[in-house]
C-alpha cells in the first residue's frame, strides 16, 4: 500500500507542514542504557525548498519490547511541538503500544525491513503551523524521541525515517531522510559497562574516539566536557563508556579526527573509522567476566619534551615549498623575530634543504603562545622593512596561534611546537577585490559629532591592509574618497586559490598633525610633553567579525571581480558613537560564586579593557589594555563595576574580567584578549523608546561565567540594536533650506545590502519610513519626531524589524512627513 493512499486521513490529524528535500543526521544518541530505564536521541532534520505544504511523518525502528514515551520537536520556523502515534493509520494515542496494523508501517517494512525482534512505529506532527523554507533558509528541527528500554540485554541498532504525508516513495531521496546508531542494552548486575579513558598530556587532540573488538571496530565517542562518564571538563582526560554483555577477552584503542594539526582528515565522519590512531604499540587488552572488568582499560599518550631545561624546538613545515626565509615570533621574547633554518647545521634543523625550518628558543615556565613570518612576501620579492629586527613579514599562521605549556621543570611540554603550512593544491585565480569603507564617524570636520580621528587636509590616508599586501608594510594599499560621500575605495588585484581566506583590516595613516590634535582634544601627553597615544592606534578591530575582516575569491564566475561590502571604519556605522557632550553611567557586573581558586573575602575582582580608543578617550592610558581596580562585592558572589563614559566613545566596549589573588599575588584574567583570542564585547544601546537617546545610564547583562578556557562572551552583532540616525546631506550654515518635500529613488538599486534614499524638509516635521513586501506586509520601519528643516539621507540594510536579511525581491518603501507629503516608490534586494 502507498503511503499516499493515507492523504485524506493524514490532513485531518495533522498540520505541521514540510516542504522540498529533507536530510536527517542523528546528533544525540548513547551508544548504552541499562535495562528499564530512560533516555533520549535527537537527530537533525533540515528542509529546504518550498513547494507545497506537506505534514511531518516520522518513523522509529526500535525493539518490540521498548516503549516511545514521546516524540518532540523544536524549529527556529515553526516553534515547539509533538508528534503523535500514528501506526498504519489508526488514531491510535501516543502512550499505547505501537503496533503493525496496515498501511504506513507495512510501507516502511517493506522498503526497509527491520531486524528480527524490531519493528517500525510512525508518527505524525499535531500542531498546526506553516514554513518559509527554502535552500537560502532551510528550517531545522530537533527531534527527540524518549524511550524506555526493555527487559533484554541485547545489542541493537535504532533507526529513523521522516517523509512527508503525500510521499509515495519512501526510498526518494528527494523526499525522505533516514539515519542510525548502535545501542546496546544492559542489566547493570550482570554486565559491565567499561570505562576507558586517554590521558592526553600533549593537550593537541581536539576529537578522540574509542573503538575495539567489544564494539566491532565501530567508533564511539571519547568526552572531555564533564559529562558521559567524564569526571572533569577540560583537563585533557578523555573517557568513554562501553557496555560489554558477553564475557570473554578483548583488545581496544583510540583515534583522533582533527589529524593532530587542527584540520580535519577527510573521511572522518565518526562512523568510518579513519583518523590519527593514538596507540603507540600492540593494542590495549581486558577481560570481563560478569561485572568484574580486568586488564588495561586506561592509556596516556606522552607529553613533549624539551631539548634541555629551558630550551624548546620549534619547526615548521612548508609543504608549499614556496617560502624561502623564515623567522620564528612569539610570547617568550616578546614577539621579537628570531631566524629559523633549513639548512641541516643551525637550529636544531636535521635536514637541509627538506623545506622544514627550525629554531631552538630559550623558554620560561608557564604558557606561551607563537608563529612564523616569511620577509620575502611569498612572491620573491623582499618586503621593504623586512631586515629580522621589525618583524614585519608574511603572517604563515592561519586561524589561532600555535600555544604550549611548559611546565616548571623547563622539561615537559605540551601543546603545539610544530606547524604545518599545508599545500591544499589546485589551480590559483587573479580577481579584482573592491574595498569599501565608510568614515562619517571619524573625519576631523565640522560639525562632526563623532570620533574626529582622521582629517585630510593633514594628509591623513585610508589604507587597506591585509596578507594580499604586506599588512604593515601594505604597497598599493592607499584608499580614495567618492567625491561628495564619506566613503574611501580602493581596488586591488589578489592572485590566490579560489577558497583561501584573506585577512584584511582597515587602517588610518594619521600624519603628525592628527597626532598632535587627537593628544590635544583628549588631553593625553606624557611627561615630556609628547604625544600619548600608542603606535598602532590607526588599526581597527571589527568587532562584527571578531578581529580582521575576511574574504574569499571564489570560482571564477567570469566577471573578475569581487565587490565586497561596505563598511564602516571599527565597525563605528553612522550613529554608533555616543557624541561629545553625553555621558552615559553604564554597570558591568560579574558572578563569581564557585569560581576555583577565589577566595572572596581576601581577593580582588578587576575590570581590563581591552579597546585601545575607549581607553584614549576616557583617559584611561595612551591606549593600552588597563586593569581597573574598582569591582564591588553586591551579595550572592556578584561583582559590579560601575563607570561613566564621556563622549565621543564608540559603543562597543571590549572587556574581560580578573581576580587578584592575594596569597599568591597573582592576578589571574580570563580567557580571550591578545593575539589569537577575543575578549567579552558588550554594546550601549540606544533607548529606542525615547527618540533614540542615549540613556543616562544604562546596565549590561551579568556576566554568568569567569572564562578560565575558551571565552564565548561576545554580544552577538546586531546593527540594528542601535537607531538608525539621520544623517545631513549639507549642514552649511549658509544653505537655504529646502523649498519642498522630496523623496528620492533609492541607490543603488538593485542593491546588496543597503541602499541610501534622500530626502528634504522645508520645515520641521514628523516623518516615518517603511518596507513593505509586494504583498503589503510591513518588513521595516522607522519613524523620527520633529526632524529640523534640511537635506537628509536615511539607509536601509535589507533587514526586517528583527535584524534578520529578508530574501531578493522587489519591496516598496514609503516616506512620510507629517500630514502634509507621502511617497511610495520601489526598490529591488538583489543577492
Amino acid at each position: 500500500m502507498k503511503l499516499k493512499d493515507n492523504f485524506i486521513l493524514i490532513l485531518s490529524l495533522a498540520g505541521l507542514t514540510l516542504t522540498g528535500c529533507l536530510e536527517m543526521e542523528l546528533k544525540v544518541q548513547p551508544n548504552h542504557a541499562a535495562v528499564g530505564s530512560t533516555f533520549s536521541t535527537t537527530n537533525e532534520v533540515i528542509q529546504t525548498n518550498n513547494d507545497g505544504a506537506r505534514a511531518m511523518l516520522y518513523a522509529v525502528q526500535k525493539p518490540e519490547d521498548w516503549t516511545i514515551n514521546s516524540v518532540t520537536f523544536t524549529s527556529p520556523q515553526q516553534g515547539d511541538g509533538t508528534l503523535s502515534y500514528l501506526g498504519n493509520g489508526s488514531d491510535a494515542s501516543l502512550t499505547s503500544s505501537a503496533g503493525i496494523d496496515e498501511g504506513w508501517e507495512d510501507s516502511l517494512q517493506s522498503n526497509h525491513p527491520p531486524v528480527e525482534g524490531s519493528h517500525w512505529a510512525v508518527y505524525i506532527s499535531d500542531v498546526a503551523a506553516s514554513s518559509s523554507a527554502s535552500e537560502e533558509t532551510p528550517d531545522t528541527f530537533h527531534v527527540t524521541v524518549d524511550f524506555t528500554v526493555g527487559s533484554n540485554e541485547g545489542s541493537h541498532i535504532l533507526e529513523y525515517w521522516v517523509s512527508y504525508d503525500s510521499n509515495d516513495d519512501p526510498d526518494s531521496e528527494d523526499n525522505t531522510g533516514h539515519s542510525m546508531g548502535p545501542i546496546t542494552a544492559y542489566d547493570p548486575s550482570v554486565s559491565s559497562l567499561v570505562t576507558f579513558t586517554v590521558d592526553d598530556q600533549t593537550w593537541l587532540k581536539e576529537d578522540i574516539r574509542v573503538k575495539g573488538s567489544m564494539s566491532d571496530w565501530n567508533l564511539f565517542h571519547a568526552y572531555d566536557d564533564g559529562t558521559n562518564g567524564d569526571v572533569t571538563a577540560d583537563d585533557n582526560i578523555w573517557t568513554a563508556q562501553y557496555a560489554v554483555i558477553t564475557d570473554g577477552d578483548y583488545e581496544w584503542g583510540a583515534i583522533d579526527t582533527d589529524n593532530n594539526d587542527g584540520t580535519t582528515c577527510e573521511a572522518c565522519d565518526g562512523t568510518d573509522g579513519w583518523g590519527t590512531w593514538l596507540i603507540s604499540g600492540s593494542n590495549q587488552q581486558f577481560s570481563v567476566s560478569g561485572s568484574e572488568v580486568t586488564g588495561t582499560v586506561d592509556y596516556v599518550i606522552p607529553p613533549d619534551m624539551a631539548v634541555s631545561e629551558g630550551v624548546v624546538l620549534f619547526t615548521v613545515h612548508d609543504e608549499t615549498g614556496e617560502w624561502t626565509d623564515l623567522m620564528w615570533k612569539g610570547s617568550p621574547n616578546d614577539w621579537y623575530p628570531v631566524q629559523m633554518h633549513d639548512d641541516g647545521v643551525n637550529g636544531g634543523d636535521e635536514v637541509a634543504d627538506d623545506n622544514i625550518w627550525s629554531v631552538l628558543m630559550t623558554v620560561d615556565a608557564g604558557d606561551h603562545e607563537w608563529g612564523a613570518i616569511d620577509t620575502d612576501n611569498g612572491d620573491g620579492t623582499s618586503c621593504e622593512y623586512c631586515d629580522g629586527t621589525d618583524g614585519w613579514g608574511t603572517w604563515l599562521i592561519v586561524g589561532s596561534n600555535p600555544a604550549f605549556n611548559l611546565e616548571d621543570d623547563l622539561l615537559t611540554l605540551h601543546g603545539a611546537t610544530d606547524y604545518v603550512i599545508e599545500d591544499v593544491g589546485g589551480e590559483e585565480i587573479t580577481k579584482t577585490v573592491l574595498f569599501s569603507v565608510d568614515m562619517t564617524e571619524w573625519l576631523d570636520e565640522e560639525n562632526n559629532p563623532g570620533m574626529r580621528a582622521f582629517n585630510i587636509a593633514n594628509g591623513d590616508e585610508m589604507q587597506v591592509r591585509g596578507s594580499f599586501n604586506n599588512w604593515g608594510d601594505c604597497t598599493e594599499c592607499t584608499m580614495t574618497r567618492t567625491p561628495g560621500t564619506n566613503f574611501f575605495s580602493h581596488a586591488i588585484e589578489v592572485t590566490s586559490l579560489p577558497d583561501s581566506e584573506h585577512e584584511f583590516a582597515y587602517y588610518m595613516h594619521l600624519s603628525e598633525a592628527s597626532i598632535a590634535g587627537l593628544a590635544e582634544r583628549f588631553d593625553s601627553y606624557d611627561s615630556e610633553g609628547n604625544p600619548f597615544i600608542v603606535d598602532w592606534i590607526g588599526w581597527e578591530t571589527s568587532p562584527q567579525y571578531e578581529g580582521n575582516r575576511k574574504f574569499i575569491l571564489g570560482e571564477d564566475d567570469g566577471t573578475g571581480l569581487v565587490e565586497l561590502p561596505s563598511e564602516s571604519y571599527y565597525d563605528a556605522f553612522p550613529g554608533s558613537v555616543i557624541p561629545e557632550g553625553t555621558s552615559v553611567d553604564v554597570i558591568f557586573s560579574i558572578d563569581m560564586y564557585g569560581v576555583e581558586g577565589f577566595n572572596a573575602s581576601e581577593d580582588s575582582i578587576y575590570l581590563r579593557t581591552h579597546d585601545k580608543w575607549l581607553n584614549f578617550s576616557q583617559g584611561y592610558s595612551d591606549g593600552q589594555d588597563l586593569n581597573h581596580y574598582a569591582a564591588e562585592a553586591v551579595g550572592n558572589g556578584l561583582y559590579e563595576f560601575p563607570v561613566t563614559l564621556h563622549g565621543p566613545v564608540p559603543w562597543c566596549i571590549y572587556y574581560k574580567w580578573g581576580w587578584y589573588d592575594l596569597s599568591e599575588s597573582t592576578e589571574n584574567d580570563e580567557a580571550g584578549g591578545g593575539l589569537g583570542g577575543v575578549p567579552r564585547i558588550r554594546y550601549v544601546h540606544q533607548n529606542l523608546n525615547a527618540n533614540c537617546e542615549w540613556p543616562n545610564s544604562y546596565r549590561f547583562p551579568v556576566d554568568t561565567e569567569f572564562y578560565l578556557d575558551e571565552n564565548d562572551g561576545q554580544e552577538a552583532w546586531d546593527p540594528e540594536g542601535i537607531c538608525i540616525v539621520l544623517m545631513a546631506n549639507d549642514e552649511s550654515e549658509n544653505t537655504a533650506l529646502p523649498s519642498e518635500y522630496r523623496i528620492s529613488n533609492n541607490y543603488p538599486n538593485p542593491f546588496n545590502p543597503k541602499t541610501e534614499m534622500e530626502f528634504s524638509l522645508p520645515i520641521e516635521s514628523d516623518i516615518s519610513f517603511s518596507v513593505y513586501s509586494l504583498t503589503g506586509e510591513e518588513i521595516y520601519s522607522f519613524d523620527r519626531r520633529s526632524v529640523p528643516g534640511g537635506n537628509y539621507k536615511i539607509t536601509w540594510n535589507g533587514k526586517n524589524r528583527s535584524g534578520i536579511s529578508v530574501p531578493s525581491g522587489v519591496y516598496l518603501y514609503e516616506f512620510r512627513a507629517g500630514n502634509e507629503f507621502r511617497q511610495v516608490k520601489k526598490m529591488t534586494l538583489l543577492k
